[in-house]
């Protein structure tokens, strides 16, 4: 891979522990994109994987994986909102307020997913996308991107570690159908086994 495949606005940094690693611009953001791409023969479809730490995102078997971290999380962590955000995400929204930071929360990591997606067309290395998968905030913006963002046609999420009074499978309605999981390892065997 070199920088001549990227747009302007995004930038090679050191790959980490077996990770290829980009930053890119979402809403005036600068997200790190990490990058995982098995030995095969072609091309590999692309998985992106949200999660709440990044840190733990292993790669998936067969197929190229793709996670960054979410809003309000790891290296994009925020004194004053990261604390407000966890309490919404374990005990659900207390009003008005909390429902602003929520939607605003998924709105920008939605928009992340498909800059990142962006990013990843403009590499030879890897086709098209495949499928996300959502693990706990994560899945609430699978659930989103599930209906608004064509190039992810499987969704399997895993609503682990949020509120019971969040279901994000139920909360947006039509196709592709979301699949649910228990947690990360089956929601990874379960994408890996609807891959084409």
């Amino acid at each position: 891979m070199s920088d001549s495949t990227l747009p302007h606005s995004v930038r090679f940094l050191p790959d980490e522990s077996g990770w290829h690693r980009f930053e890119f611009s979402s809403r005036g953001d600068r997200v790190i994109l990490r990058l995982s791409v098995p030995e095969s023969t072609g091309p590999p479809q692309v998985a992106v994987v949200l999660a709440d730490d990044v840190a733990t995102v292993t790669p998936l078997t067969g197929c190229a994986t793709l996670s960054f971290d979410l809003p309000l999380f790891g290296a994009r962590s925020s004194p004053k909102w990261t604390e407000r955000l966890e309490r919404c995400l374990a005990q659900g929204p207390g009003g008005a307020a909390d429902d602003g930071l929520l939607g605003e929360f998924v709105n920008q990591a939605a928009t992340d997913v498909s800059a990142a997606l962006d990013v990843c067309e403009g590499l030879p290395a890897i086709a098209g996308a495949a499928g996300l998968i959502g693990l706990g905030a994560g899945a609430l913006v699978a659930a989103h991107l599930r209906t608004t963002e064509p190039r992810l046609p499987l969704v399997v999420l895993s609503r682990d570690g949020l509120s019971a009074g969040f279901d994000p499978a139920s909360e947006h309605t039509g196709d592709p159908a979301c699949i649910e999981a228990g947690d990360a390892t089956d929601a990874a065997a379960r994408l890996c086994e609807r891959l084409p």
